[in-house]
This record gives C-alpha cells, sequence and structure tokens, in this order.
C-alpha cells in the first residue's frame, strides 16, 4: 500500500519515501482516518489506527477471498511477519478459471490457450490448477507464493500454529460466506417483498440545491434534464430554466422514486 500524506497531516517523524514495515490490513484505513480526524472509532470496528504510537503492531492479519462475479469460491488466509496461510472451501477452484468479464482481456485469453497447449511452465501452471485445502508460504524466500509448504514436514509446527490462528479468527469475528445469497437477500427483503428506497429531498436556498436522504445508508444523484446522472456530493449551483431529478439508492433495496424540481 502506498500512502501520499498531505504535508498538514503528515504525522511526526514519518518522512516521504519512507518505508513502513509493520503489517496493516485494509480494515486498518477507516480507523486511521478517523483518528487524523478527531472523530472517535466505533468500537465495531474490527481495524486500528496505523498511526504511530496509535498501538501496538498486529502479530497477524487476515485476508478473504468470495465470489468473484458469477463464480462461487471461498478462501480464507492468515499472515504473520513470516508466513501466510490460505484455506479453501472449493479446493478444485483454480484462480485462472473462466470469467466472463476476466476473458475480454488479450492476454489473458492468450495464457489460457498456452496453458491448453502445454506452452506454461510449472510455476505458470499454478493459476490453472486446483490449490487444494490448504497452502503455506514463506513470504521471505518466496514473495510471489509459488512454493507450497504445507506438506513438507520441517513446516508441521507452523503450519499447525497458522491453522490454530485461522480457527481462532473466523471463531472470534464470525463467517456469514458459507451462507446461500438467496438466503442473505431475503433478509433485506421482509414479506418476501423488496423495499423501496425513499425519494430524498430537494431543498433551494441562496441559489444552491441540496439534496438530503430520507434515511441513513442512502447514496444520492441527480441529472439535469433528462442528462447523465451524476452522483451527488456537495450542494451545487441551482439550474437555470433546467429540470431537475434526483433519486436515492441503498445496498439490497429498489431504487427511490424520482424527487423533482421545479
Amino acid at each position: 500500500m502506498i500512502i501520499r500524506w498531505p504535508s498538514a497531516y503528515r504525522p511526526a517523524g514519518v518522512l516521504p519515501g519512507q518505508i513502513d514495515s509493520r503489517m496493516i490490513s485494509f480494515i486498518d484505513l477507516a480507523p486511521t482516518i478517523l483518528t487524523l480526524a478527531g472523530a472517535p472509532v466505533p468500537a465495531y470496528m474490527q481495524g486500528r489506527s496505523f498511526l504511530p504510537g496509535a498501538g501496538l503492531p498486529r502479530q497477524y492479519i487476515f485476508a478473504s477471498r468470495d465470489r468473484i462475479d458469477e463464480v462461487a469460491d471461498r478462501q480464507r488466509a492468515v499472515r504473520d511477519d513470516r508466513y501466510k496461510y490460505i484455506r479453501s472451501w472449493y479446493p478444485n477452484q483454480p484462480g485462472g478459471h473462466a470469467l466472463g468479464f476476466r476473458e475480454n482481456v488479450d492476454m489473458v485469453r492468450e495464457m489460457r490457450t498456452m496453458y491448453r497447449e502445454g506452452n506454461l511452465n510449472a510455476v505458470q501452471r499454478q493459476w490453472y490448477e486446483p490449490p487444494g485445502e490448504e497452502r503455506l508460504f514463506d513470504v521471505l524466500q518466496d514473495p510471489h507464493e509459488t512454493h507450497d509448504l504445507s506438506t513438507d514436514p520441517a513446516y508441521r509446527a507452523v503450519l499447525r500454529r497458522m491453522r490454530n490462528e485461522m480457527d481462532d479468527w473466523l471463531s472470534r469475528t464470525g463467517d456469514s460466506s458459507d451462507e446461500p445469497e438467496e438466503v442473505m437477500v431475503a433478509r433485506f427483503q421482509p414479506g418476501g417483498e423488496r423495499r423501496r428506497t425513499p425519494s430524498p429531498l430537494i431543498q433551494l436556498s441562496d441559489g444552491l440545491v441540496t439534496l438530503l436522504p430520507a434515511g441513513p445508508g442512502h447514496s444520492l444523484e441527480y441529472r439535469l434534464d433528462d442528462g447523465r446522472w451524476q452522483v451527488y456530493l456537495a450542494p451545487f449551483d441551482a439550474p437555470a430554466q433546467a429540470a431537475l431529478e434526483a433519486r436515492a439508492v441503498r445496498y439490497g433495496w429498489e431504487e427511490s422514486d424520482y424527487a423533482r424540481y421545479p
């Protein structure tokens, strides 16, 4: 991860071009930004600020992979400062599986052809082959994760430790990825009907248009005279002689009816 600090917010002691070797998780980004803004970090956030002096360094970080567009997959990973352990619930699902969106890329189609014709080397072929139920890599000696150590007796203790950390993390945080998506969607549809997002409110004041959501978790967009929809980010100049339409969307809900002005 590359961080570009504005000079006004650069933490003391952090120099341009400096490398931070601590393990940082993506979930640490939001608590860090909240801390920079002087806002409290909600207790439900699992991440922690990575500003200097904000907390102890992590011993482990975790990662996940689930459905990739139309292809089902489920993998979980844990790593420390040297090793990375990956567990797969779809052990026969290779990373290089066919994928509608990805197959639009010339290079992807060419590589798949080379694999079928036997023109890839052993490392390159791994992407098209089943990963198995678990893998273990020494990310210091093998940063590209091409040499699986999970069956090497010399790493049995490391494998056991990383397995245990994975089990503990899954137990501690919960994992609903084995829930069918139709069941997940049903939780957004009381009585079997998909709820509709309420329309936003349009306010005009001092020559500016402000869009107000009717509830939390709404994203707003607007357009002028049947033009291109634009994401609403801040109040904007009131249109002259133009018709304004706005709508709200919320994940899992139907989009709202249009709000119009005038």
